[in-house]
């Protein structure tokens, strides 16, 4: 169906409502355009990723796999693109998420508390891979 014709027959439908003075037909219909309002203006997540539920323990595991914070950075923004998305991680994680904080903040705090503290301990104690 066509965009004209859909409105050509919503306004139909909305013009005999009003002639039949059928007010339950009119608030049916405002409430139907309202809910699809609200709908729209509501933030959705990217590809449905902060809907599902993560395992914190297995991106711990995941995370802690990276060699550097670079790397580790540059897979979190490709797998999750969006603000709600990197948000949903950091709430699986436990970690503090501030309504201010954009995504590059939230994808550090994600970095450091997977592999941040396995780069510090390692710092501290020497053990560097390219020394042996």
């Amino acid at each position: 169906m066509s965009i004209e014709r859909d409105f050509t027959l919503i306004l139909r439908h909305l013009v005999d409502a009003f002639e039949r003075r059928n007010s339950k037909e009119i608030a049916r219909i405002r409430s139907v355009i309202l809910d699809k309002e609200r709908d729209s203006k509501r933030p959705q997540a990217s590809k449905g990723r902060s809907r599902r539920k993560i395992n914190a323990e297995s991106l711990r595991f995941e995370f802690s796999e990276f060699q550097s914070r670079d790397e580790l950075s540059d897979h979190i923004r490709n797998l999750y693109p969006a603000k709600a998305d990197v948000e949903a991680v950091a709430r699986a994680l436990r970690l503090p998420v501030m309504k201010t904080d954009n995504t590059d903040t939230l994808v550090e705090r994600v970095v450091g508390a997977t592999l941040g503290y396995k780069l510090r301990s390692s710092a501290i104690r020497g053990d560097r891979e390219d020394r042996e």
